[in-house]
């Protein structure tokens, strides 16, 4: 089954869709999320351990990727935040 990956902008994350088996599970996939219904500000979370077929998912069905922003590492945190103000 072929899915669909965007982001929130509506742009594509994976060019061509990304191939995975029909009996794939969520496991597979990480940090995606279903897009919101009408009238909803955020989409479902994809569960981990349940199966891409609970959520309704055929051929061509989209998804979002969740970008988590930049990030920093706990080193440079502890670092900051012993430091001082």
């Amino acid at each position: 089954m072929k899915l669909d990956i965007k982001n929130r902008k509506g742009a594509e994350v994976v060019r061509g869709g990304l191939e995975v088996t029909d009996g794939g599970s969520v496991d597979d996939l990480q940090r995606l999320t279903l897009l919101p219904k009408e009238g909803e500000a955020r989409g479902q979370v994809l569960a981990p351990g349940k199966k891409l077929s609970d959520y309704g998912l055929s051929e061509g069905s989209q998804l979002l990727f969740k970008d988590l922003g930049p990030q920093i590492g706990y080193k440079t945190v502890f670092f900051w935040e012993y430091f001082g103000p």
